[in-house]
């Protein structure tokens, strides 16, 4: 069984040329399998505190690989704004709020998972 562990790693175990083997895996890598929901796989972007709800933060440790929408731009709940990549998958992000977009992390660096790489307001 899935077992998510307190630093945001899922433990599980899989069977390779019939040995066990533990592995870890980043939750927010799961979140989208299995969904059943149809959605598009995309991550709403999320504050990394409750002090600044207007913070758009990594939800995974990755690459920032392209912005979709421009520094300044105009986005709505929902938006397409950024795509991250850990482990050769590409990760969606999405605006968690309408507003204007401010980035404040530059195409191709490396973030950790709650980084702040820009704000909505």
């Amino acid at each position: 069984p899935l077992q998510p562990a307190p630093s945001g790693i899922v433990r599980t175990h899989i069977e390779i040329d019939g040995r066990l083997h533990a592995v870890g895996l980043p939750a927010m890598l799961l979140a989208g399998f299995g969904s059943g929901n149809g959605s598009n796989g995309a991550t709403p972007a999320t504050a990394p505190s409750e002090t600044d709800p207007a913070i758009v933060a990594a939800p995974i440790s990755g690459t920032l690989q392209v912005w979709k929408a421009a520094d300044g731009a105009e986005v709505q709940e929902g938006d397409l704004i950024v795509v991250l990549e850990a482990m050769k998958m590409e990760t969606q992000v999405t605006a968690h709020r309408t507003g204007r977009l401010r980035i404040t992390a530059e195409q191709g660096t490396y973030l950790n998972a709650g980084t702040a790489i820009g704000s909505i307001n």
